[in-house]
């Protein structure tokens, strides 16, 4: 006679589901943290954040933690310039306002070089000495 089925809670099967909460995937995106660091604060593969991250509740919870990041970060930098950071003055006003350093080079005429010397003023100026070849070479100055 076979065995009657027990009732009630049966064990599941499959991998185990790490609880991540979406506060918790909002507050790393907003630090600018990868996908891969988020993966490994909470003990699960990269593969699993971009399963999750397919899901709209999840996704949403993604785009805004990076986007609320980038908004803290340019806030600090636009109170930081105008504070009087000069840095950060110059920096924002390359970044937001396309200001640019102008270089200005200034070059003024050089003297015209002379004539080289020939084999025989070479020998009044320097000496025989330094018209012989050296390692075996047979060149001569011009």
């Amino acid at each position: 006679m076979a065995t009657p089925r027990k009732r009630g809670r049966h064990k599941k099967t499959g991998p185990k589901v790490n609880p991540i909460p979406l506060a918790a995937l909002q507050a790393y995106a907003a630090c600018q943290c990868t996908q891969a660091e988020v993966a490994a604060k909470f003990g699960v593969s990269p593969s699993t954040i971009e399963a999750r991250l397919r899901k709209p509740a999840w996704r949403n919870a993604w785009e805004r933690g990076r986007a609320l990041g980038l908004f803290s970060l340019r806030a600090k930098q636009f109170r930081m310039a105008m504070d009087g950071n000069p840095t950060m003055l110059v920096w924002l006003g390359k970044q937001l306002l396309g200001q640019r350093d102008e270089q200005v080079l200034i070059t003024e005429p050089t003297e015209v070089a002379e004539e080289p010397l020939t084999a025989d003023q070479w020998e009044t100026e320097f000496g025989a000495a330094a018209l012989a070849p050296t390692n075996g070479s047979a060149t001569r100055p011009h």
